[in-house]
Protein backbone atom coordinates (compact mmCIF):
# COMPACT_ATOMS: atom_id res chain seq x y z
CA UNK A 1 0.00 0.00 0.00
CA UNK A 2 1.04 3.42 -0.77
CA UNK A 3 2.07 5.89 1.95
CA UNK A 4 -0.09 8.77 2.10
CA UNK A 5 1.53 12.24 1.84
CA UNK A 6 -0.76 15.21 2.38
CA UNK A 7 0.36 18.82 0.47
CA UNK A 8 -0.74 21.98 2.44
CA UNK A 9 -0.10 24.12 -0.01
CA UNK A 10 0.56 24.69 -3.59
CA UNK A 11 4.32 25.97 -4.53
CA UNK A 12 6.16 25.54 -7.72
CA UNK A 13 8.50 22.53 -8.32
CA UNK A 14 9.47 20.39 -10.85
CA UNK A 15 9.04 16.83 -9.20
CA UNK A 16 5.56 16.46 -8.10
CA UNK A 17 4.50 14.39 -10.60
CA UNK A 18 7.36 11.60 -9.33
CA UNK A 19 5.19 12.36 -5.90
CA UNK A 20 2.08 11.60 -7.52
CA UNK A 21 3.68 8.50 -8.76
CA UNK A 22 4.94 6.88 -5.86
CA UNK A 23 2.56 7.90 -2.86
CA UNK A 24 -1.29 8.59 -2.04
CA UNK A 25 -1.36 12.26 -2.22
CA UNK A 26 -3.74 14.19 -0.52
CA UNK A 27 -3.79 18.12 -1.04
CA UNK A 28 -4.87 19.90 1.58
CA UNK A 29 -4.81 23.84 1.33
CA UNK A 30 -7.34 24.58 3.91
CA UNK A 31 -6.66 24.33 7.85
CA UNK A 32 -10.11 22.49 8.33
CA UNK A 33 -9.70 19.95 5.62
CA UNK A 34 -5.49 19.28 6.60
CA UNK A 35 -6.66 18.69 10.47
CA UNK A 36 -9.39 16.41 9.31
CA UNK A 37 -6.99 14.51 7.21
CA UNK A 38 -3.60 14.31 9.50
CA UNK A 39 -4.11 11.07 10.95
CA UNK A 40 -4.17 9.59 7.60
CA UNK A 41 -0.36 11.37 6.82
CA UNK A 42 2.57 9.12 6.59
CA UNK A 43 4.04 12.67 5.16
CA UNK A 44 3.36 16.44 5.28
CA UNK A 45 4.77 18.01 2.68
CA UNK A 46 4.18 21.92 2.32
CA UNK A 47 4.72 24.40 5.30
CA UNK A 48 1.87 27.07 5.54
CA UNK A 49 0.18 25.73 8.33
CA UNK A 50 1.24 25.87 12.10
CA UNK A 51 1.44 22.45 13.71
CA UNK A 52 1.18 22.53 17.39
CA UNK A 53 1.93 20.12 20.30
CA UNK A 54 -1.89 18.87 19.87
CA UNK A 55 -2.05 18.84 16.30
CA UNK A 56 0.99 16.51 16.41
CA UNK A 57 -0.88 14.02 18.98
CA UNK A 58 -3.04 13.68 16.32
CA UNK A 59 -0.43 12.23 13.41
CA UNK A 60 -1.11 8.56 13.85
CA UNK A 61 1.27 7.52 10.89
CA UNK A 62 3.15 10.74 10.48
CA UNK A 63 6.94 10.38 9.75
CA UNK A 64 8.40 13.04 8.37
CA UNK A 65 7.52 16.75 7.68
CA UNK A 66 9.14 18.46 4.10
CA UNK A 67 9.12 22.13 3.80
CA UNK A 68 9.85 24.38 0.80
CA UNK A 69 11.07 26.83 3.28
CA UNK A 70 13.60 28.06 5.01
CA UNK A 71 11.97 28.57 8.57
CA UNK A 72 10.09 26.35 10.28
CA UNK A 73 8.70 28.38 12.93
CA UNK A 74 5.32 27.20 12.35
CA UNK A 75 5.91 24.06 14.01
CA UNK A 76 6.82 22.47 16.96
CA UNK A 77 9.87 21.31 16.67
CA UNK A 78 10.68 19.35 20.30
CA UNK A 79 7.33 17.77 19.88
CA UNK A 80 7.97 16.52 16.55
CA UNK A 81 11.23 15.08 18.02
CA UNK A 82 9.61 13.50 21.25
CA UNK A 83 7.12 12.12 18.30
CA UNK A 84 9.29 10.22 15.71
CA UNK A 85 8.69 12.88 13.31
CA UNK A 86 11.88 14.05 11.31
CA UNK A 87 11.36 17.62 10.05
CA UNK A 88 13.33 18.89 6.95
CA UNK A 89 13.55 22.41 5.47
CA UNK A 90 14.54 24.32 2.14
CA UNK A 91 17.08 26.76 3.12
CA UNK A 92 18.42 27.77 -0.48
CA UNK A 93 17.85 31.16 -0.94
CA UNK A 94 20.39 32.73 0.78
CA UNK A 95 21.93 35.04 -2.12
CA UNK A 96 17.97 36.15 -3.26
CA UNK A 97 16.95 36.87 0.67
CA UNK A 98 20.74 38.84 0.52
CA UNK A 99 19.69 40.33 -1.92
CA UNK A 100 16.45 41.96 -0.89
CA UNK A 101 18.59 43.27 2.25
CA UNK A 102 20.58 45.53 0.11
CA UNK A 103 17.87 46.68 -1.09
CA UNK A 104 16.54 47.48 2.01
CA UNK A 105 19.48 49.04 3.44
CA UNK A 106 19.73 51.47 0.54
CA UNK A 107 15.54 52.23 0.86
CA UNK A 108 16.18 52.69 4.76
CA UNK A 109 18.62 55.50 3.64
CA UNK A 110 17.48 56.78 0.70
CA UNK A 111 13.65 56.74 1.00
CA UNK A 112 13.24 54.99 -2.41
CA UNK A 113 9.85 53.53 -1.91
CA UNK A 114 8.30 56.81 0.10
CA UNK A 115 9.52 58.53 -2.41
CA UNK A 116 7.58 56.37 -5.16
CA UNK A 117 4.50 56.67 -3.52
CA UNK A 118 4.65 60.32 -3.38
CA UNK A 119 5.16 60.30 -7.39
CA UNK A 120 2.33 57.92 -8.11
CA UNK A 121 -0.09 60.26 -5.55
CA UNK A 122 1.31 63.07 -8.02
CA UNK A 123 3.34 65.20 -5.39
CA UNK A 124 6.40 64.88 -7.91
CA UNK A 125 9.53 66.05 -5.23
CA UNK A 126 10.86 69.32 -6.25
CA UNK A 127 14.01 71.00 -5.76
CA UNK A 128 12.85 74.09 -3.83
CA UNK A 129 12.76 72.26 -0.71
CA UNK A 130 10.26 70.01 -0.79
CA UNK A 131 12.65 66.65 -1.76
CA UNK A 132 12.40 64.34 0.86
CA UNK A 133 16.56 64.18 2.11
CA UNK A 134 17.98 60.58 2.75
CA UNK A 135 21.46 60.08 4.36
CA UNK A 136 25.01 59.09 2.97
CA UNK A 137 25.60 55.31 2.78
CA UNK A 138 29.44 55.32 2.71
CA UNK A 139 31.87 54.40 5.48
CA UNK A 140 28.10 53.83 7.59
CA UNK A 141 27.93 51.28 10.29
CA UNK A 142 26.38 48.18 9.62
CA UNK A 143 25.85 45.99 12.41
CA UNK A 144 24.14 42.28 11.22
CA UNK A 145 22.56 40.41 13.83
CA UNK A 146 22.25 37.04 12.60
CA UNK A 147 25.57 35.73 10.68
CA UNK A 148 25.17 32.93 9.03
CA UNK A 149 24.94 31.89 5.60
CA UNK A 150 22.55 34.77 4.95
CA UNK A 151 24.54 37.26 7.06
CA UNK A 152 27.56 36.39 5.69
CA UNK A 153 26.17 37.42 2.56
CA UNK A 154 24.75 40.60 3.17
CA UNK A 155 28.17 41.80 4.81
CA UNK A 156 30.02 40.72 1.47
CA UNK A 157 27.77 42.91 -0.59
CA UNK A 158 27.40 45.48 1.90
CA UNK A 159 30.87 45.98 1.32
CA UNK A 160 30.53 47.07 -2.00
CA UNK A 161 28.67 50.23 -0.98
CA UNK A 162 31.78 51.20 1.61
CA UNK A 163 29.90 50.24 4.98
CA UNK A 164 31.88 49.16 7.99
CA UNK A 165 31.02 46.09 9.08
CA UNK A 166 29.93 44.46 12.61
CA UNK A 167 28.81 41.50 13.33
CA UNK A 168 26.73 40.04 16.46
CA UNK A 169 29.70 38.00 18.55
CA UNK A 170 27.36 35.61 19.75
CA UNK A 171 27.74 34.02 16.02
CA UNK A 172 31.26 34.22 15.90
CA UNK A 173 33.97 34.56 18.72
CA UNK A 174 36.78 36.97 16.92
CA UNK A 175 36.86 39.11 13.73
CA UNK A 176 35.51 37.06 10.47
CA UNK A 177 37.65 38.28 7.61
CA UNK A 178 36.77 37.07 4.30
CA UNK A 179 38.25 37.79 1.01
CA UNK A 180 40.51 40.35 1.84
CA UNK A 181 37.82 42.44 4.56
CA UNK A 182 36.90 42.06 7.95
CA UNK A 183 33.71 41.85 9.90
CA UNK A 184 34.00 43.10 13.40
CA UNK A 185 32.46 40.95 15.86
CA UNK A 186 30.71 43.00 18.18
CA UNK A 187 28.27 42.49 21.52
CA UNK A 188 24.64 42.90 20.85
CA UNK A 189 24.43 46.62 22.75
CA UNK A 190 27.68 47.78 22.07
CA UNK A 191 26.99 47.18 18.37
CA UNK A 192 22.80 48.30 18.70
CA UNK A 193 25.16 51.67 19.75
CA UNK A 194 27.03 52.10 17.43
CA UNK A 195 25.08 51.15 14.33
CA UNK A 196 23.66 53.66 11.38
CA UNK A 197 22.10 50.44 10.29
CA UNK A 198 21.08 47.14 11.65
CA UNK A 199 20.52 44.19 9.33
CA UNK A 200 18.50 41.36 11.26
CA UNK A 201 19.32 37.73 9.87
CA UNK A 202 18.74 35.36 12.24
CA UNK A 203 15.65 32.77 12.97
CA UNK A 204 12.55 33.36 14.41
CA UNK A 205 12.89 31.24 18.22
CA UNK A 206 11.25 31.62 21.89
CA UNK A 207 15.19 33.41 22.42
CA UNK A 208 14.76 35.78 19.59
CA UNK A 209 11.42 36.39 19.73
CA UNK A 210 11.11 40.85 20.43
CA UNK A 211 14.28 40.51 20.59
CA UNK A 212 14.16 44.28 19.34
CA UNK A 213 11.70 46.20 21.55
CA UNK A 214 11.13 49.47 23.60
CA UNK A 215 14.59 48.60 25.46
CA UNK A 216 16.70 47.66 22.79
CA UNK A 217 15.31 50.60 20.34
CA UNK A 218 16.53 52.83 22.84
CA UNK A 219 19.87 52.04 22.63
CA UNK A 220 19.81 52.78 18.73
CA UNK A 221 21.34 56.29 17.35
CA UNK A 222 18.26 58.79 16.56
CA UNK A 223 19.74 58.56 13.14
CA UNK A 224 19.96 54.92 12.40
CA UNK A 225 17.46 52.84 10.76
CA UNK A 226 16.55 48.80 11.24
CA UNK A 227 16.03 46.38 7.98
CA UNK A 228 14.54 42.86 8.60
CA UNK A 229 14.57 40.40 6.24
CA UNK A 230 13.95 37.20 8.29
CA UNK A 231 10.92 36.74 10.59
CA UNK A 232 8.52 39.56 11.55
CA UNK A 233 8.39 38.37 15.21
CA UNK A 234 12.11 39.38 15.71
CA UNK A 235 10.85 42.71 16.26
CA UNK A 236 8.01 44.08 18.73
CA UNK A 237 5.94 46.01 16.33
CA UNK A 238 4.33 48.14 18.67
CA UNK A 239 7.20 49.61 20.35
CA UNK A 240 9.00 49.85 16.64
CA UNK A 241 6.18 52.20 15.47
CA UNK A 242 5.94 54.29 18.40
CA UNK A 243 10.28 54.50 18.06
CA UNK A 244 9.58 55.75 14.48
CA UNK A 245 7.02 58.03 15.50
CA UNK A 246 8.22 59.73 18.75
CA UNK A 247 12.27 59.90 16.83
CA UNK A 248 14.18 57.03 18.74
CA UNK A 249 15.23 56.00 15.19
CA UNK A 250 15.03 57.26 12.09
CA UNK A 251 13.70 54.64 9.64
CA UNK A 252 12.98 50.86 9.11
CA UNK A 253 12.56 48.65 6.17
CA UNK A 254 11.09 45.67 6.80
CA UNK A 255 10.23 42.69 4.14
CA UNK A 256 8.76 40.66 7.49
CA UNK A 257 6.54 42.32 9.78
CA UNK A 258 4.14 40.52 12.57
CA UNK A 259 0.40 39.60 11.68
CA UNK A 260 1.17 39.28 8.06
CA UNK A 261 -0.58 40.18 5.75
CA UNK A 262 -1.57 43.37 7.34
CA UNK A 263 -4.62 44.78 7.31
CA UNK A 264 -5.14 47.89 5.31
CA UNK A 265 -5.91 49.86 8.59
CA UNK A 266 -2.98 48.43 10.52
CA UNK A 267 -1.04 50.97 12.42
CA UNK A 268 2.17 49.96 10.57
CA UNK A 269 0.35 51.13 7.21
CA UNK A 270 0.31 54.17 8.40
CA UNK A 271 3.70 55.46 9.89
CA UNK A 272 5.33 57.07 6.21
CA UNK A 273 9.25 56.51 7.69
CA UNK A 274 8.09 52.68 7.87
CA UNK A 275 8.60 50.91 4.50
CA UNK A 276 7.06 47.46 3.43
CA UNK A 277 7.56 44.47 1.46
CA UNK A 278 5.49 42.03 1.11
CA UNK A 279 7.77 38.91 2.09
CA UNK A 280 9.34 39.11 -0.76
CA UNK A 281 13.07 37.78 0.01
CA UNK A 282 13.27 34.43 -1.76
CA UNK A 283 10.37 35.35 -4.42
CA UNK A 284 12.12 34.82 -7.63
CA UNK A 285 11.11 31.72 -10.05
CA UNK A 286 14.16 29.87 -9.92
CA UNK A 287 14.82 30.22 -5.84
CA UNK A 288 11.08 28.57 -5.39
CA UNK A 289 10.89 26.04 -7.71
CA UNK A 290 14.65 24.96 -6.40
CA UNK A 291 13.76 25.23 -2.59
CA UNK A 292 10.40 23.05 -3.56
CA UNK A 293 12.61 20.44 -5.22
CA UNK A 294 14.34 20.53 -1.91
CA UNK A 295 11.28 19.40 -0.11
CA UNK A 296 10.73 16.70 -2.17
CA UNK A 297 13.84 15.38 -2.17
CA UNK A 298 13.56 15.42 1.35
CA UNK A 299 10.60 13.26 1.14
CA UNK A 300 11.90 11.10 -1.30
CA UNK A 301 15.40 10.40 0.04
CA UNK A 302 13.34 9.90 3.47
CA UNK A 303 11.29 7.25 2.54
CA UNK A 304 14.18 5.17 0.20
CA UNK A 305 16.41 5.23 3.57
CA UNK A 306 18.91 7.98 1.82
CA UNK A 307 20.34 10.69 3.72
CA UNK A 308 18.72 13.85 4.39
CA UNK A 309 20.18 17.12 2.65
CA UNK A 310 18.51 19.65 5.17
CA UNK A 311 17.22 17.84 8.43
CA UNK A 312 16.22 20.50 10.79
CA UNK A 313 16.10 17.85 13.93
CA UNK A 314 18.48 15.09 15.50
CA UNK A 315 16.45 11.65 15.25
CA UNK A 316 17.64 9.20 17.81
Amino acid sequence: MKKTVVVTNYFLNTKMDEVKEKFRVIEAYKSDVLYKVLPEADAILGGRHHLSASDLDACENLKIIAQPTAGFDNIDIPSCTSHGIQVCNSPSLSMEVSDIALFHIINAMRKCTYTNELVKRNQWPDRSGTTPLGNEINHKKLFVIGYGNIGKLIAKKARVLGLDLYGYSRHFTQDDVQHGYTVHAIGLEEGLKIADIVVLALPLTKETHHLINAKTLALMKKSATIVNIARGGIIDTEALIEALQTGVISAASLDVIEGEPLASDAPAMMVDNLYLTPHIGSSTVQTRERMGDEAIDNLLCFFEGKALTHPVNTMK
